[in-house]
């Protein structure tokens, strides 16, 4: 993962590539003339302070994207912050730089496989949407993520007690059923849960703990849903390309 794309502000003239949310193959690129930045009434009232200084601009913007592969257009709205910048001619200066709060359609900041279940990627889109504005809320649309996965690897949602009662097992106790199958991936699965959790924690979590917990959850989406159907293909592809079977390895 290029943490650079998600980790703002970014300067308006170069900003990342990011993925477009239509085709996942190609990037998205600011169309021509669609940035619109308008200062706020607040800190046009700041003007008249007799000790104000630029650094104290506050301003929104708007702006249109477009995927140059399959022409989707995205649009994003955000504020600006000020920022030092320099070159040759100005020296040392200050530039609106761009702070994005939300895109439609929403950017994904992991790459959602076609053979992730329909209910994991609503909450992926979800956290990826959150990511920009709440990163809290983000965190927590992870970790029901990790829920779903659960469910679909056929791992119990409850248990039956002493009392022939039946008790809503925990994520962890969750996780540690799983860890039967497959030791290595519960690890992850855990540490996705602790972010997650502290996304219960208002300002608990900084914009690298979120992009932490969408790598590990990538790793086990790639790991249980997409590597046996890679192998698959593969194989597909060997036996038709020679029309039968081919040496063993």
């Amino acid at each position: 993962m290029n943490r650079d794309r998600y980790i703002g502000p970014f300067n308006r003239t170069s900003l990342p590539a990011w993925r477009c949310p239509s085709c996942a193959e190609g990037s998205l690129k600011l169309v021509p003339k669609s940035l619109f930045i308008k200062e706020t009434v607040r800190s046009l009232s700041y003007h008249r302070h007799e000790n104000w200084e630029p650094d104290w601009t506050e301003a929104n913007y708007s702006a249109l994207l477009k995927c140059f592969h399959c022409d989707e257009h995205v649009f994003s709205v955000g504020k600006t912050q000020p920022v030092e910048a320099y070159d040759d001619e100005h020296g040392l200066y200050l530039e609106s730089a761009l702070k994005p709060l939300y895109f439609q359609p929403p950017i994904q900041i992991i790459p959602i496989p076609d053979e992730c279940p329909h209910d994991v990627k609503t909450e992926l889109i979800s956290a990826s949407s959150l990511f920009w504005s709440d990163l809290s809320a983000s965190a927590n649309r992870i970790r029901t993520a990790l829920e779903l996965i659960l469910t679909h690897k056929k791992i119990n949602k409850t248990k039956l007690t002493n009392s022939r009662k039946r008790r809503i097992l925990s994520l962890h106790e969750r996780i540690e059923l799983f860890k039967v199958k497959d030791p290595q991936l519960a690890e992850i699965m855990l540490a996705v849960k602790w972010l997650g959790n502290a996304g219960s924690h208002t300002g608990s979590l900084n914009t690298n703990n979120v992009l932490e917990a969408f790598e590990l959850l990538d790793h086990v989406i790639e790991h249980l849903f997409v590597k046996k159907l890679k192998r698959l293909r593969e194989l597909t592809k060997g036996i038709n390309k020679k029309k039968g079977p081919g040496s063993s390895k």
